[in-house]
């Protein structure tokens, strides 16, 4: 830890700073992490370069000697790196005039205090006791003197710079520089804190790929994934962790990305034309001489950091949730002259913020930015950070009246959205077990199209007719339930049956809760997701610490559901061979009435047993339910 009179000094003006409603400062907890970035970029080329400090406290009983360093956008720095390896190669062509893109450090320097440094601390001390005894004269002489220019510069932390290497834990791949690690001069123990200065530069993709880099020209840049990031560390009892320990692993390109949560400052320099969103809010923002601006930008307890930097149109209002929590202070930017219909983006968001509110949880935060690239930049398009997501480009098509009323446009920000809980507020491993946070969130996104839009037309109308998002996810399982070969808990989810991903990750586990939902009841589902929240929110869990919730909410019943359902390698699979139906009628005879006397028959919505309801018209609904499961073939 950076410590000195000036290092305390920055904390008390740190408390000023984030000092603010008692709600929030309840709200937001204390990290073991804190990253400090200045970083300079030019949108004409995507290059950038800057420096991190970054202060890191064990939180475990075990001593660090090695730190596992994520740099995620070397996915993109050759073909051969595991990100493109996994499928993704042709939606990047570095022969085709697109440039690569990398982020590598420069120099890492760990900085610490040696047993010399507290030596010369005890002399310092010495002295200054010997001075509080003497007259001012003397004392002055005294702390003047060359004894104590010396102890003042032995009491000075040590720079030492540290080595590091590349590392592929999960595949071995040679060629993959997505995750480093670097060894400590000074070993960490519990307690302890890790200070790191690490100066990097970096080149962002151009044209834009997996939602991080530039458009052509440089006009619209958005930074995903660009500065070197501390892995998670996970302490014994976390995820069912059995000792403490790095959770690092390589960028893969099906999941996404697992981390602690940290407090962010982010210094941004770019020309002085350009403006810049990112995530937290803007807490200061100066011109210098040489035609560049700087923007700053804060957030405390979040698991990430992006921004964006680019010529922007500006549209924003603040919002009371109606579940409670702060406000927030909503912003939507997009390149001007867009066109952006920030009213079906304001109705979507703030739609969002109040179920989610009322039915799972308060946002905890007081800003939501959402990032709206241009036509050309689609691939920046549906990526979420905390408190920043990008939704997809606007276009006056959109507008057209063939397809005004499909509500894709409100689907992406409302999916993005739902990713503030899973899986940025509620922070779950998304490279192993990437079902609890896109499965859990696609199932959110349908009860809230739900919720705004209706049931039937949830995804709005396509060509006049209703669409709704529960028939989509019925066709998505559809189209991979033949190729399906693992449960959804089946880890790593990087793993699964390629052309399956999409389906295990996403519709499979949301089909599997809108079940849960409709056995037990929504109210029961609603229960365990806001006790999810209550004991999750800024935590790690993982799939066993859900069902344990799961168990203590609502019982044995969804829990035997649930398990069943995530662990099956293969999904129900029913199908309706004869339908046959005839008039019911009461049989005659003599049936007791209500004094226990033989009567007349009663009336045939009097009779039918409770699985079965009479409706109007003569027409009977009976509900049908079977636990069992497709068998390996698939009959």
């Amino acid at each position: 830890m950076r410590v000195g009179f000036a290092g305390l000094l920055c904390a008390l003006a740190s408390l000023a700073v984030f000092a603010g409603p008692a709600w929030a400062q309840l709200t937001l907890p204390d990290t073991n992490i804190s990253y400090d970035i200045k970083v300079e970029v030019d949108p004409r080329t995507g290059a950038y370069e800057g420096v991190v400090l970054v202060d890191w406290t064990n939180p475990g009983g075990s001593v660090v000697e090695t730190v596992p360093i994520h740099l995620y956008l070397n996915a993109f720095t050759n073909a051969s790196s595991t990100w493109l390896q996994g499928g993704n190669l042709g939606r990047f062509n570095g022969s085709s005039g697109q440039s690569w893109g990398f982020t590598e450090p420069v120099s890492i320097v760990q900085e610490y205090y040696g047993d010399a440094a507290e030596t010369a601390a005890g002399e310092l001390e010495d002295l200054l006791d010997a001075a509080a005894g003497e007259s001012l004269d003397d004392a002055a002489r005294l702390l003047e003197g060359e004894a104590f220019d010396d102890a003042f510069a032995a009491a000075g932390p040590t720079q030492s710079p540290l080595e590091w290497s590349p590392i592929q834990p999960d595949d071995q791949n040679p060629h993959d520089r997505s995750l480093i690690e670097a060894r400590l001069e000074k070993p960490i123990g519990p307690g302890e804190t890790l200070s790191l200065t690490i100066a990097f530069e970096g080149r962002l993709p151009t044209p834009a790929i997996a939602r991080t880099g530039c458009v052509a020209g440089g006009d619209f840049c958005f930074f995903g994934q660009w500065y070197p990031q501390i892995a998670a560390y996970e302490t014994i009892g976390v995820r069912g962790a059995a000792e403490d320990g790095w959770a690092a692993g390589q960028f893969h390109g099906d999941t996404e990305f697992y981390n602690n949560f940290a407090d962010f400052r982010v210094e941004i320099t770019a020309p002085e034309r350009f403006e810049v969103a990112a995530t937290g809010a803007e807490t200061d923002t100066s011109v210098a001489g040489d035609g560049t601006r700087t923007t700053v930008y804060e957030q405390r307890a979040v698991t990430n950091f992006a921004f964006i930097v680019a010529e922007l149109e500006e549209f924003s209002m603040t919002h009371t949730p109606k579940g409670g929590g702060p406000d927030v202070f909503i912003k939507l930017v997009a390149q001007p002259g867009s066109g952006l219909n920030a009213e079906r983006a304001f109705y979507a968001l703030t739609g969002s913020i109040d179920v989610f509110a009322e039915r799972v949880g308060p946002y905890p935060y007081e800003t939501l930015t959402v990032v709206y690239p241009p036509i050309n930049g689609g691939a920046i398009g549906g990526m979420e950070y905390p408190t920043l997501f990008t939704g997809i480009f606007w276009d006056p098509i959109l507008e057209h009246p063939l397809i005004k009323d499909y509500t894709l446009f409100e689907l992406v920000d409302i999916h993005e959205f739902g990713h503030m809980y899973f899986q940025g507020l509620i922070a779950t491993n998304e490279r192993e077990e990437a079902f609890m946070d896109e499965g859990f969130n696609s199932y959110w996104e349908l009860e809230v199209m739900e919720a705004l839009f209706g049931e039937k037309s949830s995804y709005g109308k396509m060509f006049g007719r209703p669409y709704s998002g529960k028939d989509q996810t019925e066709q998505q399982n559809s189209g991979s339930f033949e190729r399906f070969r693992e449960g959804l808990a089946f880890e790593p989810s990087y793993l699964f049956l390629p052309g399956t991903n999409g389906s295990q990750i996403y519709s499979r586990p949301a089909a599997t809760l809108q079940t849960a939902e409709k056995l037990f009841g929504q109210d029961v589902l609603d229960a365990v997701f806001q006790e999810y929240y209550r004991r999750y929110a800024f935590g790690h869990p993982n799939l066993d610490d859900f069902f344990e919730v799961v168990s203590d909410v609502a019982g044995a019943g969804m829990l035997a559901f649930l398990k069943e359902a995530f662990y099956a390698p293969r999904s129900p699979d029913f199908e309706v061979a004869v339908a046959r139906s005839n008039p019911t009628r009461v049989p005659p005879g003599l049936y007791l009435n209500e004094g226990g006397e033989h009567g007349d028959p009663p009336a045939i919505e009097d009779w039918l047993p409770s699985y079965v309801s009479a409706e109007e018209g003569g027409r009977v609904t009976a509900l049908m339910t079977s636990g069992g499961w497709a068998s390996a073939d698939g009959i």
